[in-house]
């Protein structure tokens, strides 16, 4: 989710992890619910990458 976002500082990446890394029974951190591929891909994606899937995936994978 985009407001659980943190930057540590300028230099590091905008990432959703909130440093509770499980997996669910669907396959999704608990904690920033990116599969393990996102995860896996994260530090060689582009910040428009990132954010994109920050404002428009990850949103829906939360419960309503």
């Amino acid at each position: 989710m985009v407001s659980q976002a943190r930057r540590l500082d300028e230099s590091e990446p905008l990432t959703p992890c909130v440093k509770v890394c499980r997996l669910d029974e669907a396959g999704f951190c608990v904690g920033c619910k990116r599969s393990v591929d996102e995860i896996m891909r994260w530090g060689t994606m582009s910040q428009t990458e990132r954010l994109r899937l920050m404002r428009e995936e990850l949103p829906k994978r939360w419960p309503a």
